[in-house]
């Protein structure tokens, strides 16, 4: 469980702290007020891999080509929106507090006395193409160093080959299972199947058909088949003869089943979902929030999700009744260029919702 989260000089937040998260901890606010950016913090800080940048970037509709020519202002492009206000002169700053499994910090800088070498060639199958351009003036490499809890450091400089960026491994074991963002489809239906599968062989599979009935009674049954060459899950539904992919059926469905297969997934982790409502019924929200907690529950995930919807929020409130210490409303607020959070417990979100008080 992370308890607190602090984060310095990242994207809108100049100076961010938030205490006392909870299992479930939902963000509400306006366009721009920073909900996307506290769950890329915490994506970034947990996932341990230089790589996350450029899936945010892709995320954000920035595209996923990335030219690198030989001068400074090209490599450090890649970078420049991930600092508050774009000033790269001042390092990112991420801290996750809590239980020593996800306990971390990460550090984003640039190492003013090292020297990055650009190579002349490139290669085209590449997603970073360099070309032949050549600016005198020296590139510092960026460095993602990760502290555990330990203390101990784990470092890594983006440098650039001729095949693009050295992204390398991951420096640190990711805590993230899933993450999903209103920028992306609701996942890749092999590794969703692999899931499934894996907690099937566990003989744990009824979970996922038990909730997925419970908030979609007309699923019968779930089951991993091959379909157009890879393993997808297919449902069984009484208006069609035989069994069909998921995703043909329902994206809703579809996008509800992934997010409880990412907290089935990796026990003790974080589960982080950008505008939960996207897809989804209004009226089977109330049984998407009980089967959420419940999940995170049973496998020790905590749970991070925005949404803009009044109705999603007003479905949460029989979930949160009797379980109110596991609930936290996160309300992010901008004021001119920094973006703040107001912390509410989950006694005073569960009045707000009763008493019908606007605060998304």
């Amino acid at each position: 469980m992370i308890r607190r989260l602090t984060i310095e000089n990242f994207r809108c937040f100049q100076d961010l702290k938030v205490d006392g998260l909870a299992t479930v901890n939902v963000l509400v606010g306006a366009n721009a007020s920073g909900k996307t950016s506290l769950l890329e913090a915490i994506f970034l800080a947990a996932g341990g891999s230089p790589e996350i940048v450029l899936r945010l970037a892709t995320w954000r509709g920035l595209g996923q080509s990335i030219p690198i020519s030989r001068q400074r202002g090209s490599y450090e492009a890649i970078w420049a929106d991930l600092f508050f206000r774009f000033d790269q002169e001042q390092p990112i700053l991420i801290s996750l507090s809590g239980d020593p499994e996800t306990s971390r910090t990460l550090r984003i800088s640039y190492n003013p006395s090292g020297i990055l070498t650009i190579p002349a060639s490139s290669d085209k199958r590449s997603t970073a193409m360099i070309d032949q351009k050549f600016d005198s003036s020296a590139i510092a490499p960026i460095i993602f160093e990760w502290t555990d809890a330990t203390g101990e450091k784990h470092q890594f400089q983006v440098s650039v080959t001729t095949e693009g960026l050295s992204l390398g491994g991951l420096p640190m074991p990711s805590l993230i299972s899933f993450f999903s963002s209103s920028f992306t489809a609701v996942g890749n239906p092999s590794e969703t199947a692999g899931q499934f599968s894996e907690l099937n062989k566990r003989k744990q599979g009824d979970k996922i058909r038990s909730a997925l009935r419970s908030a979609f009674p007309d699923i019968t049954d779930i089951s991993v088949e091959i379909s157009r060459g890879m393993a997808m899950i297919h449902c069984e539904v009484p208006w069609v003869p035989h069994r069909v992919p998921v995703g043909l059926v329902s994206t809703g469905i579809q996008k509800l089943m992934a997010i409880l297969l990412g907290i089935s997934s990796q026990a003790r982790g974080v589960v982080l979902v950008d505008e939960i409502e996207n897809g989804l019924y209004y009226k089977t929200m109330p049984e998407v929030w009980k089967s959420l907690l419940r999940f995170c529950e049973e496998f020790g995930v905590q749970l991070f999700a925005s949404t803009h919807s009044r109705e999603c929020l007003r479905a949460a409130l029989p979930t949160i009744a009797g379980n109110e210490q596991k609930f936290r409303l996160i309300r992010m607020e901008r004021k001119k260029s920094q973006c703040s959070p107001r912390i509410f417990d989950g006694h005073e979100f569960a009045i707000a919702i009763q008493e019908e008080v606007e605060f998304r």
